[in-house]
């Protein structure tokens, strides 16, 4: 994996775990604010296994959603802040010459390669720096030797 890359699916686990318990409480706290509502108004009594099952069905209700979640959740949820880094060059110079960008027939594919060229880092990952294949140099001079 490219060390440019910030991963945050071990996050992601941890992220849901919490919503789901703060999401269990409130829909805890709401069904038993709904139950006495209801027992008020209707004057009807819910003894504490009939609570205690509406608690169940709702503490089960709510894990069913956090299983369902996490399996529509992406395996691996990754950043990377070089291309970022260069969407942001390349908007920096688009919003201050574009009438020089214009007259020179510079496109936004071009000005990315041109950004990569002069740090001389394949930032957009697409294998190429400044629009010329990546050299591995190792193997250069090992092909020539042989």
């Amino acid at each position: 994996m490219d060390t440019s890359l910030i991963d945050f699916t071990p996050l992601v686990g941890m992220f849901l775990d919490g919503l789901f318990t703060a999401l269990l409480g409130g829909a805890v706290y709401l069904g038993r604010r709904g139950l006495a509502a209801f027992e008020e108004k209707t004057g009807l009594q819910f003894d504490d296994q009939m609570k205690a099952r509406v608690d169940d069905a709702i503490m089960h209700g709510v894990e069913y959603a956090k299983t369902k979640v996490k399996l529509m959740t992406p395996k691996e949820i990754v950043y990377n802040p070089r291309s970022a880094a260069v969407g942001i060059a390349a908007d920096y110079v688009i919003e201050s010459v574009p009438s020089a960008l214009a007259y020179f027939g510079v496109t936004q594919d071009a000005l990315l390669d041109k950004i990569e060229a002069r740090l001389g880092i394949d930032l957009d990952l697409d294998g190429d720096i400044g629009g010329k294949p990546i050299v591995d140099p190792y193997k250069s001079a090992h092909e020539n030797a042989a």
